[in-house]
């Protein structure tokens, strides 16, 4: 008997072990997840800006908060070649940085926001992808909009 009851505390053991492992790897899977998002130009945030944010101009950038649903896009058709985007809503999200010393906020638009404030680093171009898409007062056809990654991280 007491050979069997042991038999149980090392298999129960063995198991609370490896469902441990289990949770710090999909921790660090989601620590590791990019994000994708997308920018749009508009009379506030031009092609200036998007190079500025391809080139690596804005630093400490970091998600703020979410806009009203009201400030969010709805994209029909979203075209990149090598890329499947999802269409849906996009949720607008205030990122903050700084530009040349200044601090600076950017409207990024996310499919799945981030939980809570998070900062963004590795941020990379994918590419300009064409857009049908509807924001609360008007559609636009084939426009151009501008899809980015990025590393999130919690921030503190």
């Amino acid at each position: 008997m007491k050979t069997l009851a042991c038999l149980f505390a090392i298999l129960g053991a063995a198991c609370c072990l490896a469902l441990s492992q289990t949770r710090a790897d999909e921790k660090k899977d989601a620590d590791t997840k990019q994000v994708t998002f997308l920018v749009k130009t508009d009379f506030t945030f031009g092609k200036n800006d998007v190079d500025a944010l391809k080139d690596g101009k804005y630093t400490n950038l970091s998600t703020v908060k979410n806009q009203p649903k009201e400030a969010a896009i709805t994209v029909s058709v979203i075209k990149l070649d090598g890329t499947e985007l999802p269409t849906g809503t996009y949720t607008a999200v205030e990122v903050k940085g700084k530009r040349d010393g200044k601090d600076q906020t950017v409207v990024c638009y996310f499919s799945k926001p981030p939980d809570g404030k998070v900062t963004l680093s590795k941020l990379t171009l994918k590419g300009e992808a064409k857009a049908d898409y509807k924001t609360f007062n008007a559609g636009y056809k084939d426009a151009t909009i501008y899809v980015f990654e990025a590393m999130p991280k919690k921030a503190k």
